[in-house]
């Protein structure tokens, strides 16, 4: 009988917990499929011919996919199935203005060196090629150990000082970063820290009107849990030897 009901409670954690995660994924990353979606929009990169995708498969994948984008991916793991396995940090598989666009979500902070990435993906873009990314500001740990840096926005221009800022935009607020925060604690901590997520998802659920009502009402965006961006390999920004 023990066994029945171990089996029994393990089988309602197990699907609690899925609920809880796709939730947690679904608002950390609220902002992200809409901002992306409309720059995809605005730079007309469906209609350019070559678009490399950065970090194979995933919802990001499948999001490109349903926006009937043609593109080929790279990434370092052979697991994801990528059309080529490649470090960013070094494309020399890639030919020197080569590239019409580069979406690359949630990449640059598992990079060693994302100055020298960023370098490489203007290397490989056309003039006038978009550089579409996201980064994490205020984000827990993930994919360890793999994962190396945060963001300002400050930082993405420095990093991307070579080409044109098309727009630069926080994913969220400062209540809502403090929200996701809370969310994925479930994927990030500890067994025991998980089960306690997973108890108080209904109180997760239900403060999130106070969490709306108070981020119309503190407009602070000095914290967010990413930024996401739009950059052009403009010829303003050759430098002395290239003109």
């Amino acid at each position: 009988m023990t066994d029945k009901k171990t089996k029994k409670a393990s089988i309602v954690y197990l699907i609690y917990s899925n609920i809880f995660v796709r939730y947690s994924k679904r608002f950390s990353r609220q902002n992200l499929y809409l901002y992306l979606g409309s720059m995809i929009e605005k730079y007309n990169i469906r209609k350019m011919k070559t678009i490399l995708n950065i970090g194979a498969g995933g919802e990001v994948a499948l999001f490109l996919r349903h926006c009937k984008l043609k593109f080929t991916e790279i990434d370092i793991d052979p697991e994801r199935n990528p059309d080529y396995v490649m470090d960013m940090e070094n494309m020399q598989g890639i030919r020197n203005d080569s590239v019409d666009a580069i979406i690359c979500m949630s990449v640059l902070e598992h990079v060693r060196n994302p100055f020298r990435a960023v370098e490489e993906a203007r290397r490989i873009l056309k003039q006038g090629g978009i550089f579409i990314g996201c980064v994490p500001h205020a984000f827990p740990i993930h994919d360890e150990p793999h994962d190396y840096f945060r963001f300002t926005k400050y930082g993405i221009l420095s990093m991307f000082k070579r080409f044109e800022c098309l727009e630069l935009k926080e994913q969220n607020s400062y209540l809502e970063a403090q929200y996701v925060m809370l969310l994925r604690l479930f994927v990030t901590g500890s067994k025991k820290e998980k089960i306690i997520s997973v108890i108080l998802f209904p109180l997760f659920i239900a403060i999130l009107p106070l969490i709306a009502i108070g981020n119309s009402l503190v407009k602070n965006r000095g914290v967010t849990s990413g930024y996401i961006f739009a950059f052009i390999k403009a010829e303003s920004h050759l430098n002395d030897s290239q003109r």
